[in-house]
């Protein structure tokens, strides 16, 4: 049993090497084709070898298959180039704390509902609000951002880019083993709602609706 698990993670080291993801048919092939031989227990010594091969190497396959599928799963969840830098009205909860810079704020953002006909947004976002914060006795010129907080947002989305330079740090992988979708020169426009904190993400989203900015 130890050793099926091991060939199980030998097949998803071995998907992770690919330059890209492969078609997975004759993997969930083999798998299947192995799984009848784990229930077989011949004597003879030579068929006993052969069935121990074809299960190893279905765990192999089985590793693989599995590894790819949660790849195009994880990968699907994404922002189409058709909709990038277009305005897109969304609904969702502050994720994260928020990280101040000299020239916005940025955090987390997980999606609950996207309010234009039509467009695909990823679930989970990192979006960043620009503007100027307080400074100097001036006021911010957006509104103060909490965890936990549900908004309404118009925002501008962009589709991860990282430089992966041989032997540096892939930041889009990064991101991806993280399941955030980086918005690189993302924007938050014009409609921009608070609708409250919530510990519940579930909550009636019929409740008032209190207009904090408008850009």
């Amino acid at each position: 049993m130890r050793l099926n698990i091991v060939c199980f993670v030998v097949g998803v080291w071995l998907l992770q090497q690919q330059a890209a993801l492969p078609e997975l048919g004759w993997a969930w092939a083999l798998a299947a084709a192995g799984l009848p031989a784990a229930f077989v227990n011949p004597r003879d010594p030579v068929l006993r070898l052969t069935r121990e091969a074809l299960v190893k190497s279905a765990c192999v396959a089985f590793g693989f298959a599995w590894a790819g599928w949660s790849a195009q799963v994880r990968l699907a969840d994404a922002l189409p180039v058709e909709w990038e830098a277009r305005d897109i009205g969304i609904v969702g909860v502050v994720a994260s704390l928020p990280q101040s810079y000299d020239r916005g704020v940025g955090f987390e953002f997980d999606v609950e509902r996207v309010l234009t006909p039509d467009a695909r947004v990823p679930r989970h976002v990192v979006l960043s609000w620009w503007g100027n914060p307080a400074r100097d006795g001036r006021p911010a010129t957006f509104p103060a951002v909490s965890a936990g907080e549900r908004w309404q947002l118009t925002v501008r989305l962009r589709r991860p880019r990282g430089t992966a330079n041989p032997h540096g740090f892939d930041y889009e992988a990064w991101l991806l083993e993280r399941d955030l979708r980086y918005p690189r020169d993302e924007r938050i426009g014009d409609t921009v709602r608070y609708l409250r904190q919530s510990g519940d993400r579930a909550g009636n989203d019929d409740e008032r609706i209190e207009v904090v900015a408008a850009r």
